[in-house]
């Protein structure tokens, strides 16, 4: 009897550790394939922009930008299941044996009782009309982008640096300064570039609907050519603020991006360009976590500067 009770002990034991690693196989793949590292990067940003404005951020804030950004990408992502099962059929084998919309559904019921409850009319405004335009792209919008080259990239960029840049405006009714343009031009810049790094692993899929994405009117060699004039480029406006006295000195410490971009975009101009392995496009969504930390830490620098 004891040996039997013993077995079983030992089966449940293992049946257990099974559902356990079950579980954090879903989680991880969650967080990675449903786009909530992705959309992680918009209150990332909040900080960003809030702490260069010297302004302290509600928590309820960084929750709405998440949910309206993880609502873009997650009905993006969803959308492009069959386009996925060519450049990156783990997320299009996960997404296809999720729960249908639900998930989608149940994001929207939390960004709007968010927005209910933190919300001023401003804020609440911003926020909807942007996440329904960037929803909409692909099924309002994307006939465009046969016809205008390159109107999915800037589309696609000006929705996420306006969703940070005047949903912060809106909430705390800021005015609409130079310190605020120029900050807005770096959100700009930065989400530009790394909306046209996205697509180059889509330049073929892109090319047979007949979408005239950058990378697909430019070619493989050029686009990367123009990503590193970009990279260096997009800190011009911070450059502009600090030398104009309206952003702080420490925002210096942002050009430390500039190398990570670099690597991550010299990957795409080897001879295994075509191939690029997911892990350059996720470290290339990972950038904005360490916009704060980056902050902090020139920041602290400056401070022990001014003491010595």
């Amino acid at each position: 009897m004891e040996c039997m009770s013993s077995n079983v002990n030992g089966e449940s034991v293992s049946r257990g550790y099974a559902h356990m690693l079950r579980a954090g196989a879903f989680l991880r793949n969650e967080i990675v394939y449903g786009g909530h590292l992705t959309a992680f990067g918009a209150p990332m940003k909040v900080l960003f922009m809030a702490t260069l404005m010297e302004i302290r951020v509600d928590l309820p804030l960084l929750l709405i930008a998440y949910l309206a950004t993880l609502i873009v990408y997650s009905a993006d992502y969803y959308r492009s299941i069959e386009k996925d099962r060519l450049t990156n059929p783990n997320r299009a084998a996960f997404l296809s044996n999720r729960a249908g919309i639900r998930p989608y559904l149940f994001y929207a019921a939390l960004l709007l009782a968010a927005l209910a409850l933190f919300a001023n009319q401003g804020l609440i405004i911003t926020i909807l009309v942007l996440t329904l335009l960037g929803v909409m792209y692909s099924t309002a919008f994307k006939g465009i982008t046969r016809k205008v080259p390159g109107f999915k990239n800037a589309f696609t960029s000006g929705i996420w640096a306006s969703g940070v840049s005047f949903g912060l405006l809106s909430y705390y009714s800021l005015p609409l300064d130079c310190a605020f343009v120029l900050l807005f031009l770096f959100l700009f810049m930065r989400s530009l570039g790394n909306v046209i790094f996205f697509d180059l692993k889509d330049v073929e899929s892109d090319a047979s609907e007949g979408l005239k994405t950058l990378p697909v009117m430019l070619g493989r060699v050029r686009t990367v050519r123009l990503l590193q004039a970009m990279n260096a480029l997009s800190f011009l406006p911070l450059v502009a603020g600090i030398l104009l006295g309206i952003i702080p000195q420490y925002a210096l410490f942002m050009t430390a991006l500039a190398v990570f971009t670099h690597y991550n975009v010299g990957r795409a101009s080897g001879v295994e360009a075509q191939h690029l392995g997911y892990m350059y496009y996720m470290l290339a969504d990972l950038e904005t976590i360490f916009w704060p930390a980056l902050l902090a830490l020139g920041k602290a620098a400056f401070s022990l500067r001014a003491l010595l």
